[in-house]
This record gives C-alpha cells, sequence and structure tokens, in this order.
C-alpha cells in the first residue's frame, strides 16, 4: 500500500517535470505572446493603467482607444474623448488622487 503511494508520487513528479520541458520548448502561442505580464515585486501586473487626457478617466492600456497625434501616443476611454482632444476640447483636471475599490 505505501509503496504504490510512493509509486504514484514517483510518477506525478516525472509527469511534472516532462511538462515543464515540453512547454521550455514548445513556443507560445500567439495570445500568449501578445498577453505580456510586468513582474513588480513578486507581483503579476497583466496590463498597466493609463489616463486619459481629455476627461481625466484612468483605464487598463488594454482597453484604450490608442491614437497617434503629432508623434506621440495617447490612450482614451471612448473614441468622443478621441474627437474632444482633437479639437481641443478637454474637461477640466481630474482629481489627482484615485481611489481603488475592491
Amino acid at each position: 500500500m505505501i509503496a504504490g503511494f510512493f509509486r504514484f508520487l514517483l510518477y506525478s513528479i516525472l509527469a511534472f517535470f516532462a511538462y515543464r520541458a515540453f512547454r521550455a520548448f514548445v513556443p507560445k502561442n500567439k495570445d500568449e505572446e501578445k498577453k505580456e505580464t510586468i513582474t513588480k515585486d513578486g507581483v503579476r501586473v497583466d496590463d498597466v493603467m493609463v489616463k486619459d487626457p481629455s476627461c481625466g478617466v484612468y483605464l487598463p492600456r488594454g482597453d484604450a482607444f490608442k491614437e497617434r497625434i503629432k508623434g506621440e501616443t495617447y490612450y482614451f476611454c471612448s473614441g468622443d474623448c478621441v474627437e474632444n482632444f482633437r479639437k481641443g476640447i478637454v474637461k477640466e483636471k481630474a482629481s489627482e488622487t484615485v481611489e481603488v475599490h475592491k
């Protein structure tokens, strides 16, 4: 009975290392390459927050409208904010403090 448990444990460990070796040599699929993660102090960050220059809203960069205007890249929360920014309409500066609700 105990020998069977150790045999199972040994096979499980070998299967785990075989899987890890397989994943090391197989190229990542395109979805995984697009979603790069940044690690900082051991915490994974899947997306960077950017500020909409038109209305001051913070949103994940992956969800933002990306526009290149006069050689600079800007991120917007909506198409309306893109148009307002192009027209020169900028709402009053949003509060600099950011509240995070979990």
